[in-house]
């Protein structure tokens, strides 16, 4: 081999040594999957998880990325499922993010019966799956019962909800009969296990009359003619979306003055609001979860940039969800690699000072996130007062 010869292999090799060390210095992308029903009857119920996901990707990703255990910032890239509210695209769109897509990590499962699938397949697919919308308390028991490893719930569940909702309505109503009306489902056959027991472990003569309807009914005809008769101190609606709005346009309809507290997200959302119109919503109460002025300063910052940028107040599906994205980064940023299982071992540890408490970690058995507290707020004159705790309320409750 001549000098120039020789010269020109070094160069050579010296470039590749060079781009090669380049490209293996390069920070990495985590992909984070967001999935639940961005299309259907449910819609709104995906799209506002979706919108604060993005909002805290792209503040994280303007400022560089998430800061990584070695060093390296990686950007995040936001992968979108549509489960559309149903157990079969929600197991297919499993499968698309977790092998097609290549996702890192999944955030969402935001309706009960669709997410009690979806987990099943991130599990068996070693996806984690942290469930940031669906208060099912079989979530927790399913994840016990079978030692998930790749699953946690990062919500309230059903049962913590429906313990703070009825604490509120005696203290606030003090009601002896009470109309339960509820999807024939998992989350709601679960509210309406933990309403009655909650009654029959009190003194005092309670009456629970219990309504079960398939999810997706519209009609409620028949039901307002029971509710006339029965005359209830209060409706407990443990139905959601389209399911809610109609019931309470055809209550309204009927003249039925009981009030409502809608067990759902759904009765805080700026379009049930917008949808009803203040005279048909007016009075509904609901469990707020979190609201920007008792979470300080941080909480206050967040609920400004997301109604800057969506023109729609942050509740509880957004405070959830940010808790479930700060827990996730809070895990990849402190995970041993950029990789599905160093995440899931840093998710056991991860622990975060969120919009709804200080100290929130997942519990070794249920994966789930003991000691929330809750606020209960009444929809006023176009927007929700806190009217419970006490200690926190900003009105006072309207019969």
């Amino acid at each position: 081999m001549s000098v120039s010869t020789a010269r020109r292999a070094s160069v050579l090799a010296l470039g590749l040594a060079l781009l090669f060390g380049s490209a293996a210095l390069a920070d990495p992308v985590v992909k984070i999957g967001f999935l639940g029903p961005m299309t259907g009857p449910f819609a709104d119920s995906g799209a506002r998880p979706r919108n604060t996901l993005q909002l805290l990707a792209d503040e994280i990703n303007a400022g560089g990325g998430i800061a990584l255990k070695n060093g390296q910032k990686a950007k995040i890239e936001l992968v979108v499922g549509d489960d559309q509210g149903t157990v079969d695209a929600g197991g297919n769109e499993t499968r698309r993010m977790s092998e097609g897509a290549g996702v890192h990590v999944i955030l969402g499962g935001m309706l009960s019966s669709p997410t009690l699938a979806e987990i099943d397949i991130a599990e068996g697919l070693k996806t984690p799956f942290v469930v940031s919308g669906a208060v099912a308390y079989a979530i927790g028991t399913k994840i016990a019962e079978r030692n998930y490893r790749y699953v946690y719930q990062a919500t309230p569940t059903s049962v913590q909800r429906a313990d703070a909702d009825l604490n509120a309505v005696i203290d606030l109503i003090k009601p002896k009969t009470v109309y339960v009306l509820s999807q024939d489902t998992d989350w709601g056959r679960e509210v309406v296990g933990a309403t009655a027991a909650k009654f029959k472990s009190m003194e005092g003569n309670y009456k629970v009359v219990e309504e079960f309807v398939r999810p997706g009914n519209t009609d409620y005809s028949a039901i307002t003619l029971k509710i006339q008769q029965l005359k209830p101190d209060l409706i407990y609606a443990v139905i959601n979306g389209s399911e809610l709005m109609s019931f309470m346009e055809q209550r309204n309809d009927a003249g039925i003055k009981a009030p409502v507290f809608g067990a759902a997200s759904s009765a805080t959302s700026k379009v049930f609001i917008e949808t009803l119109g203040k005279d048909v919503a007016f009075g509904t109460l609901a469990n707020l979860v979190w609201v920007p002025q008792i979470g300080g300063k941080v909480a206050a910052d967040f609920a400004k940039k997301y109604s800057e940028r969506f023109n729609a107040p942050a509740a509880d599906l957004e405070a959830q969800t940010y808790d479930a994205f700060q827990l996730t980064v809070n895990a990849i940023a402190n995970a041993d690699a950029v990789s599905r299982e160093a995440i899931v071992d840093a998710l056991a540890k991860a622990r975060i000072d969120g919009l709804r408490g200080p100290g929130q970690s997942f519990d070794p058995q249920r994966h789930g996130i003991k000691n929330l507290q809750f606020v209960i707020g009444q929809l006023q004159k176009g927007g929700y007062k806190v009217v419970w705790p006490l200690e926190h309320a900003e009105a006072k409750y309207q019969p």
